[in-house]
């Protein structure tokens, strides 16, 4: 048993319309029959998902299905003159031979437990359902449970990291970070619970409420600090976060470059017209738009041109190796090409004294990492500001 959903299906229908929405089901439909062999049944379940019966050597013949379908699911349609890249994900389980037979509802749910990991693990991926992930899906669908309740009953909380200004010392600005603490006390790390945010569509909710508490934090931070919150794709598309920020920064007191909003590139070649529109409509705000982790994704010189990123925060791979002379040519042509563009750099990841020189050395204009400050609620921030200020 095999099933699989397009990747951020909603996304499509959203900002293409149902009609675009629906020939990709149609293209992702007769790709899969297509593959298919004459003896393995497909049918739509509902919506994007659907599912393939491999009646004849189901094990290791779905799993090489699976395989080829993977190869093969993905593909490009054509909207208003853009290239819209659709993906896939799948999950599957099965029996073999002579083995003990599940039920078919059990086939069913683990395949479709599988296709979830699948899409909490990075999308676009074959997972096949086994002993480790049985082991693990209890605890896991808890997690879930309570991540739900968590982000449903606004109990997330963000955490702040200073960006430093290397000419004045001082901090230009704060990353808002999501954190989460299970009822038990115990500390979910980031990359865990957002991934299944992401997989659990509650992604979005999740990004709104580091907004907000982002802007309360604006508003209680000396006016020369500005805040920065990450943006996932989710948030970007379809004009809703822009609404939510505007009628902030209109509902208070705060000005709208107070704010940074960071995305990555792999967003921006997510959806690049749709995305563009909401962060032109930030830029146009007044806000900063700054390009997060350059050089752990594409690194593409035309997402910088045609986006409207003044910031751009070099990925801490580039501090890896520094003494080396191609590492350090990489890194001064990035800087040439910044400062050509009139777009200012933040090194993250800076760690030590040595770092920190390195960075200054190459005119780098901010600097982020635990040798400033590892991410502190806002309250020992605040306590911070005041002691700095009574000195």
């Amino acid at each position: 048993m095999i099933l699989t959903d397009l990747d951020r299906f909603k996304r499509i229908n959203d900002t293409y319309g149902h009609q675009v929405g629906d020939q990709a089901l149609v293209t992702f439909a007769q790709r899969l029959k297509s593959i298919a062999r004459a003896e393995d049944f497909v049918c739509r379940l509902g919506g994007d998902e659907f599912a393939l019966l491999v009646l004849t050597d189901p094990f290791t013949g779905a799993e090489a299905l699976a395989e080829r379908i993977l190869r093969n699911a993905h593909f490009d349609m054509d909207v208003n003159d853009q290239k819209l890249r659709v993906s896939a994900s799948f999950g599957m389980d099965g029996y073999k031979k002579g083995s003990t037979k599940r039920c078919s509802e059990t086939l069913i749910s683990n395949a479709d437990f599988a296709l979830y990991r699948a899409k909490a693990s990075g999308r676009g991926q074959v997972i096949r359902f086994n002993r480790a992930l049985e082991n693990g899906r209890r605890e896991e669908l808890d997690l879930i449970l309570e991540l739900n309740e968590a982000i449903d009953n606004n109990k997330t909380s963000a955490c702040f990291q200073a960006i430093v200004d290397l000419k004045t010392g001082k901090n230009t600005a704060l990353e808002a970070l999501a954190r989460w603490t299970r009822k038990d006390g115990t500390p979910v790390p980031p990359g865990e619970f957002i991934a299944i945010a992401e997989a659990q569509s509650l992604i979005d909710q999740l990004g709104l409420s580091t907004f907000e508490q982002a802007a309360d934090a604006a508003a209680s931070i000396d006016a020369s600090v500005s805040v920065s919150v990450n943006l996932s794709a989710a948030q970007l598309g379809d004009g809703e976060f822009v609404r939510r920020v505007e009628h902030r920064i209109k509902t208070s007191n705060l000005e709208a470059h107070r704010f940074w909003f960071e995305v990555t590139e792999n967003v921006c070649f997510d959806n690049d017209e749709a995305v563009l529109s909401d962060l032109q409509r930030l830029a146009d705000l007044g806000a900063t738009v700054a390009l997060d982790d350059f050089g752990a994704g594409h690194s593409s010189l035309f997402c910088i041109k045609h986006f409207p990123f003044t910031v751009i925060k070099l990925d801490r791979a580039f501090l890896t190796d520094l003494h080396d002379a191609s590492s350090r040519g990489i890194l001064e042509a990035v800087c040439t090409m910044s400062r050509a563009l009139g777009v200012k750099m933040v090194a993250e990841g800076i760690e030590n004294h040595e770092q920190l020189r390195l960075v200054k050395e190459f005119g780098i204009d901010m600097a982020q990492g635990y040798f400033f400050q590892r991410p502190i609620p806002l309250s020992e921030y605040l306590q911070l500001e005041r002691a700095e200020s009574a000195a």
